[in-house]
């Protein structure tokens, strides 16, 4: 079975390259928490691609995010508007 993925306006299949898929992020309890972000990155997205976190909308895939961790599990993704899921991680907060 095959499948194709769209690609960007460059030719290249959107991807997340940070944060890293199966990663544990530990809160520090030393740093104060509004002091304490993750990164999210994405290269290849066209700017009607959305990224999400958990399924909700975070904004435009293309644009990188900052993000303060909460602990929990997540998933993050970027889809086209209609849903399908083109990339995504899944990582804890600890």
């Amino acid at each position: 079975m095959s499948f194709c993925l769209p690609l960007s306006r460059r030719g290249v299949i959107p991807r997340i390259t940070s944060s890293a898929d199966d990663m544990v992020i530990a809160i520090d309890p030393d740093i104060p928490g509004e002091r304490q972000r993750v990164t999210f990155t994405v290269k290849g997205a066209k700017a009607s691609m959305l990224l999400k976190l958990n399924d909700a909308e975070l904004g435009p895939a293309g644009s990188g995010r900052l993000w303060k961790p909460r602990p929990g599990d997540y998933r993050l993704s970027i889809e086209q508007e209609d849903g399908t899921v083109l990339d995504e991680i899944r990582f804890t907060v600890r």
